[in-house]
């Protein structure tokens, strides 16, 4: 299998709709302020499971999506998943292929 088939048969399986907008700033009550929404195909998983926070301790999480998206974004972002809702992001990581080469990216959300 080559490496464009298999990015090929992986972008297959992301059935979904997601949107992420970039956060701007914050208002005059302090609520964040966001961007236009992008959409991204992405496969979305509800199984909860745990990541390592920045300081080693584990950070429970409700799901994780992979999204056809080669450059990761800020976890300051906001995420719209398919069904409305928009969870709040606890890390965002890139996905290489077996060359090293950013292809996916993987989203951790609460």
């Amino acid at each position: 299998m080559t490496a464009d088939s298999f990015i090929a048969d992986f972008a297959d399986m992301m059935p979904s709709v997601v949107k992420v907008a970039p956060r701007l700033n914050s208002d005059q009550y302090g609520a964040a302020t966001y961007g236009t929404d992008v959409p991204y195909k992405a496969h979305v998983s509800n199984k909860a499971g745990y990541i390592r926070g920045p300081q080693g301790e584990l950070i429970a999480t409700k799901g994780r999506i992979w999204l056809n998206c080669q450059t990761p974004f800020p976890p300051t972002s906001r995420v719209t998943l398919p069904d409305g809702t928009t969870p709040p992001i606890l890390a965002v990581n890139g996905a290489e292929d077996e060359t090293g080469e950013q292809q996916f990216t993987r989203v951790d959300f609460g």
